[in-house]
């Protein structure tokens, strides 16, 4: 989950930065895969990740979205900026034993 937080956060923080105009974040779960869209409504630059110097404070925030992502991209028209990314979902632990049955083993 803290992928999802970070991605998120990350995409939100771009979209205010960069157009100045509120952000409208929808997430779609579909038990696989976990699909992160903030649109703006004001930016038409480009939008790639950036190479930044070791000292710079900012400029890495898609190219860490990148990394943790399995599919990200961009989509611009006349509404402003759509960008997206997608996790792949870890999945559920299994659980072998139930409470019950470890206090059966433990008598």
């Amino acid at each position: 989950m803290e992928r999802a937080e970070l991605c998120t956060s990350e995409l939100v923080t771009n979209a205010i930065i960069h157009s100045g105009t509120p952000a409208t974040v929808t997430l779609r779960n579909d038990g696989t895969c976990l699909l992160v869209t903030v649109q703006d409504h004001g930016s038409h630059s480009r939008v790639r990740p950036g190479s930044s110097a070791p000292d710079e404070v900012s400029g890495r925030g898609l190219s860490l979205v990148q990394s943790l992502c399995s599919a990200w991209n961009v989509e611009q028209s006349t509404d402003g900026t759509l960008v997206w990314c997608e996790l792949e979902l870890d999945p559920a632990p299994i659980e072998l034993f139930t409470d019950s049955d470890w206090d059966n083993v433990a008598s």
